[in-house]
């Protein structure tokens, strides 16, 4: 966790957040837990800046304690339409990641249950490549 997980609200750090927007570039945010809260005043405050929580926001464990403080500190980041979460790990899978989510050990199909997602053709392509697609302006 972080001492001051509201460093993000600053001035001079919303300053810069205006900078990308006016360019039209995005930001990734990283993250633990206890700065999530923060993300989400952050973000919404910035409707027309793309957002991304990297690495899922930096799971510290794989316990069920974990998961639930995690996935409660989730809830006000998930509705806000400008941010995406970047799920690394699956043994690597996801876009260029430089390891798995932080000290967790799951399997590519635990990972993809974890997160809800149906694994239907179109759920398929939607998780893997539309979102990122879309995120990345990678069919502009």
């Amino acid at each position: 966790m972080v001492a001051r997980p509201d460093h993000c609200l600053s001035p001079a750090f919303r300053k810069g957040l205006e900078e990308l927007e006016a360019r039209g570039l995005h930001f990734e945010l990283q993250g633990f837990a206890n700065q999530f809260e923060d993300f989400a005043t952050l973000v919404s405050g910035h409707p027309g800046l793309k957002f991304c929580l990297v690495h899922a926001g930096l799971l510290t464990g794989d316990g069920p304690a974990t998961y639930d403080v995690w996935y409660r500190a989730l809830e006000p980041l998930a509705a806000l339409d400008n941010l995406w979460v970047k799920c690394s790990g699956a043994n690597n899978v996801h876009w260029g990641a430089p390891r798995p989510v932080e000290a967790v050990a799951r399997q590519y199909n635990a990972l993809i249950d974890l997160f809800g997602v149906a694994r239907s053709a179109a759920d398929q392509q939607a998780f893997f490549h539309d979102a990122a697609a879309a995120f990345y302006r990678l069919d502009e």
